[in-house]
């Protein structure tokens, strides 16, 4: 699952690093709009939920 979060965390932000610097809520609200809306499994037909 963490991996998935990650992988998934990349293509979200596009940006060639992170930090936690760069962490906030507003990121993490985004990130989670995102999660919800736009990214998919790997049979890539399910939204997540």
């Amino acid at each position: 699952m963490w991996i998935s979060s990650l992988i998934h965390l990349k293509r979200f932000y596009s940006l060639p690093e992170l930090s936690f610097e760069d962490i906030n809520a507003e990121l993490l609200n985004d990130f989670k709009q995102y999660l919800q809306t736009s990214a998919k499994t790997k049979s890539e037909s399910t939204r997540l939920p």
